[in-house]
């Protein structure tokens, strides 16, 4: 009787050990599985807020006339976007001391010279500029002469920040590369705004593209 007791406890213990290690693994599992949906939920958090940033920072407004007009004037329109964010921002009522409007920052002088150049004399004036469709479409048409005018992009958009005197008298300036500041002490710090200029617009860019790309991936999903 006795030895049926002890080998009752001793099945017994055995059990308690074995329920012991079973109730270990489930827990385990089971804190497992909500570790790894705390990461996918936390993940995905991170991701869409970091991606409603993004679309404050760089949306696709205006994009019936970006293009329109990038498709009329063979341009990226990727690099249009770029030169429109780093302009205005996206802001078609930007204004700045220089006197250049809307959101490719168009002054009345370089209106006039490309109403002129186009048969447009008066067709528009400076109040126009903040309407998208138009400073878009003349905004085009310059950046389009300045990728003709130079044949290299880093100069025409240095040359569309800059004005384009600035950048030829840069250019006119053989004692360093345009691109290499450190060899030309005196040209530094010109040479670092065309860099600046540039790099920050390929950058805009760049995202943009990515932007676009998660874009088809969604719609093609």
């Amino acid at each position: 009787m006795a030895q049926r007791r002890d080998t009752q406890k001793q099945t017994q213990r055995k059990n308690n050990k074995k329920n012991t290690k079973i109730g270990a693994i489930v827990w385990g599992i089971v804190l497992a599985v909500v570790l790894a949906a705390a990461v996918f939920f936390a993940s995905n958090y991170h991701q869409d807020i970091k991606q409603r940033v993004q679309n404050a920072q760089y949306p696709l407004s205006y994009s019936e006339y970006v293009e329109k007009y990038a498709k009329e004037f063979d341009l990226d329109p990727a690099l249009v976007y770029a030169v429109m964010r780093t302009e205005s921002s996206f802001n078609p009522e930007a204004e700045s001391p220089a006197g250049a409007y809307g959101l490719m920052q168009i002054t009345a002088d370089t209106l006039d010279l490309y109403m002129s150049m186009r048969g447009e004399e008066g067709k528009y004036t400076v109040e126009d500029l903040f309407e998208p469709s138009v400073n878009i479409e003349y905004g085009c048409a310059i950046l389009r002469d300045l990728l003709n005018d130079f044949g290299d992009e880093k100069c025409a958009v240095a040359a569309y920040n800059a004005g384009p005197g600035n950048v030829y008298a840069w250019l006119a300036e053989k004692r360093a590369a345009m691109w290499s500041a450190w060899r030309a002490p005196k040209k530094s710090i010109t040479n670092c705004t065309i860099s600046i200029v540039y790099i920050h617009i390929e950058r805009k860019r760049l995202l943009w593209l990515k932007k676009k790309q998660r874009q088809r991936c969604s719609v093609s999903s």
